[in-house]
């Protein structure tokens, strides 16, 4: 809107004084426009009181197996609302603003307002809230990540330390929620060094600078650890989360180790029938296999037999299990290979989200194969009648299906245009911008990561999902802000 003022001239003529509101205000108040309808559209059914899931104790108990970002954000909330109250509407509050400045980094970067209302509106129109209403680490995790990738991208256009301090500190804070975290810096460091390279200068202060917040967030996490539990650590690193697959490789160990080979041995039905499935049918059929012979089978059994597992703590236990599952998985290198494979293909396909069509197929192809030894039974209990605990879930919203899967194919022509890029010297000058480096190498550091240790689940790819979707949109409009810039042969 315009403000304008009221002016006699000498010959009692009115003058209107029109005091206009600048472009870029009008254009951050449309994008915080669309912000607060998704809020609103999102939240509706939001409790106040959030629910508890399997994990929400071990933050509030300050687990020693989880990184303690999210025990400590807790414990200042409960500071004002003892019972968590709003909890889910804040999560939700915190991950929109952090999607508003992703758009507003698009919006600098590419000089294009299209650009960043389209980076909204994808994100929002798929955005599955599913972890919002619970005490889960996963909302304010996307947060952070989406905020970090955000400053980076800020820097990448204005290179201002307030920027790349911004970017640290978000992917700080996303290590100290989530394990799988750490996979985030790897692609951090390289963007920086990739920038100070372009720009030919300071490398070594933007690395300090990008270190520090890192560092102090890591240091924070870690000193909680050694307060609440006497072990100077940021968690425990991915023994329980393997142990499910363990069954499902085909090899025994030696006896020292042997203590599944019962299970592998019992499992050889279940993995013959497993790979008569297309793979993301079987990726379904794995997930449930993975929970249910982790909680149901391997841990009330090695609970039951093995002193040392019985006397430890979470943090030994996690430990006892890596050492499990690295002695089975050196014994059948291909076969675990294969199934990470599995899972991460699972993860970029994201097999739970099908249409109508899809679903009756999954559930011909698990019907065809017969009963899944041991898991088919369990499926039957009350207990497994929740929909987390079905093999093909109900279908999902075919707009939503048809958002994601643009956007993934989308990526992966980024991904591949990448690599040509790297392989194409007269282009790399032009194209090679670490804000867009940061992003692919972050997603499939993510994905890799969550497929060696977890299994085809839409909520370990809901935190990458702003990323996912900014990443080709950011491309796009970079390419065309790059060709507008560069002079025409000829040109003086």
């Amino acid at each position: 809107m315009a403000a304008h003022d009221d002016h006699r001239n000498g010959n009692g003529c009115h003058h209107v004084l029109l005091i206009r509101a600048p472009p870029e205000a009008i254009r951050f108040a449309a994008l915080a426009a669309i912000a607060i309808l998704a809020f609103l559209w999102l939240g509706r059914g939001l409790p106040r009181i959030p629910w508890a899931s399997s994990d929400s104790e071990s933050y509030l108990q300050y687990s020693p197996v989880r990184p303690h970002g999210y025990s400590l954000l807790l414990s200042g909330y409960r500071v004002i609302f003892t019972d968590l109250a709003h909890l889910p509407s804040v999560q939700l509050v915190l991950f929109v603003g952090a999607v508003l400045l992703l758009a507003v980094a698009v919006r600098r970067r590419t000089r294009n307002f299209a650009a960043a209302v389209a980076t909204l509106v994808v994100i929002f129109a798929a955005t599955d809230t599913t972890s919002f209403p619970y005490v889960l680490s996963d909302p304010i995790y996307a947060a952070a990540l989406t905020t970090g990738i955000a400053g980076f991208i800020l820097y990448s256009d204005t290179p201002r330390p307030g920027f790349l301090l911004l970017a640290s500190a978000g992917l700080g804070v996303a290590v100290t929620f989530r394990a799988i975290g750490l996979a985030l810096l790897p692609g951090f460091f390289l963007a920086i060094v990739l920038d100070r390279i372009g720009r030919r200068r300071g490398l070594v202060s933007a690395a300090a600078v990008g270190t520090l917040p890192i560092a102090a967030l890591c240091l924070a996490a870690a000193s909680s650890q050694l307060i609440h539990n006497g072990r100077f650590a940021l968690g425990s690193w991915g023994g329980m989360d393997v142990l499910g697959k363990v069954p499902l490789l085909a090899r025994a160990v030696p006896e020292a180790n042997g203590r599944l080979d019962g299970f592998v041995k019992a499992m050889e039905l279940g993995r013959s029938k497993l790979r008569q499935l297309n793979p993301f049918v079987e990726a379904l059929a794995a997930r449930q296999y993975y929970e249910f012979l982790r909680w149901y089978v391997i841990i009330p059994e090695l609970e039951r037999c093995w002193p040392d597992w019985r006397d430890a703590d979470d943090y030994r236990r996690g430990e006892l299990a890596a050492e499990l599952a690295k002695a089975y998985i050196a014994q059948d290198k291909l076969g675990f290979a294969r199934r990470t494979a599995i899972d991460l293909a699972g993860l970029w396909a994201m097999p739970r989200w099908l249409t109508d069509r899809e679903r009756e197929a999954a559930l011909a192809e698990i019907e065809a194969v017969g009963e899944l030894p041991g898991l088919t039974a369990f499926l039957r209990t009350p207990e497994a009648q929740l929909e987390y605990y079905k093999i093909v879930p109900y279908a999902s919203d075919p707009t939503q299906i048809a958002i994601f899967r643009l956007t993934v194919a989308s990526f992966w022509v980024l991904s591949l245009g990448l690599i040509a890029i790297v392989l194409i010297p007269r282009l790399r000058a032009a194209m090679m911008t670490p804000d867009l480096v940061l992003i692919l190498v972050t997603v499939h550091a993510i994905y890799i990561g969550t497929a060696l240790m977890e299994c085809a689940e839409t909520r370990y790819i809901m935190p990458t999902w702003p990323t996912l979707v900014a990443g080709p949109i950011l491309a796009f409009w970079l390419f065309r802000r790059l060709r507008s810039e560069t002079p025409s042969p000829g040109c003086g």
